[in-house]
């Protein structure tokens, strides 16, 4: 131990400890529960704002699109990795479903085409106004069997569909041969 030589310690030990920082309530500064509190705020806006999920339903109430949003958001503030899990999951079954398009014959399919599908983004269209969202393995059942004819879509179709009437907003129509 530092000492001098009347047995004291040197005025910068001798001086009081400041206490470390703890919870600081706020009437006069910005508190704990502020610094919390904003925080929290920014970052669950931030996830709100980069959240794409799949098309809903043309059946789907705002209380129903609003809620599942609200959910996954809530998912992805709690637990970021399982977010990025299911990128990656989607990612590799994207791939895999573009191989699976080029192996029937369609080399024009794309991740965009596969991603797109993947939200729900196409739909079979009767003709008769009755439609039900297909997925790939749907399509290319139907392919298989001469139901549909799969015409090569452009990736502008699908880059473009935000810029669609409301009506025809959440589906590119496959029609029935």
């Amino acid at each position: 131990m530092l000492t001098t030589t009347n047995n004291t310690l040197p005025p910068c030990y001798s001086q009081p400890r400041v206490p470390f920082a703890s919870f600081v309530s706020s009437p006069n500064t910005r508190g704990t529960i502020d610094l919390l509190w904003s925080c929290f705020l920014t970052i669950f806006l931030c996830t709100w704002s980069v959240q794409r999920l799949e098309m809903p339903s043309p059946r789907d109430t705002a209380w129903q699109r609003f809620r599942r949003k609200l959910a996954v958001t809530t998912f992805a503030v709690i637990a970021p990795e399982g977010i990025c899990q299911l990128s990656a999951e989607e990612w590799v079954a994207a791939l895999l479903q573009v191989r699976r398009f080029h192996d029937h014959g369609f080399p024009w399919w794309t991740m965009k085409h596969a991603f797109f599908s993947y939200m729900g983004g196409f739909a079979l269209d009767f003709g008769d106004g009755k439609e039900t969202i297909v997925m790939e393995d749907q399509i290319i059942y139907l392919v298989e069997r001469n139901l549909i004819v799969l015409e090569k879509i452009p990736e502008s179709d699908i880059a473009n569909v935000k810029f669609l009437p409301r009506s025809a907003r959440t589906t590119l129509r496959l029609t029935c041969s």
